[in-house]
């Protein structure tokens, strides 16, 4: 199978100076211009004209559905790779634990709230969570 497509419209000097390009290419840079969600028989007439390849209508079907496909993977990857930076978590003040007389604060606190909280600065991040502690009166 030929990587490259032959310009059969261009005359035999224009063609020796220009390089070609692959039919892959082709669709590329008509579903770049025409958008991505160019239809077969778009991308067939943008390739025709403006490129002069001449192309199966069922080859760029199977072009445009790996172009796009290769596309998603690389925004899936991008999300997977480019996850937000958590903000320094700075070291809060020591701050003893309430002691109110007979209740159940009075022993200090728990290592089950101390999870809690830490789940909770990884899951919307310190800056956030100091926010809404600031919120509530002290």
């Amino acid at each position: 199978m030929a990587a490259k497509a032959s310009n059969s419209g261009a005359s035999g000097a224009a063609a020796k100076g220009a390089p070609t390009i692959s039919k892959m290419e082709a669709v590329r840079q008509a579903m770049a211009k025409l958008g991505w969600e160019a239809g077969r028989a778009q991308i067939l007439q943008y390739v025709k004209a403006t490129l002069g390849i001449d192309m199966n209508i069922d080859h760029i079907s199977t072009c445009r559905a790996e172009i796009l496909r290769r596309r998603k993977l690389k925004k899936k990857d991008a999300k997977v790779t480019a996850k937000p930076a958590l903000p320094a978590v700075s070291k809060p003040a020591s701050v003893p634990a309430p002691k109110i007389g007979g209740s159940k604060l009075e022993a200090g606190i728990k290592m089950q709230d101390i999870l809690a909280v830490k789940g909770l600065v990884e899951r919307v991040g310190a800056s956030h969570l100091k926010t809404l502690i600031d919120a509530f009166p002290g």
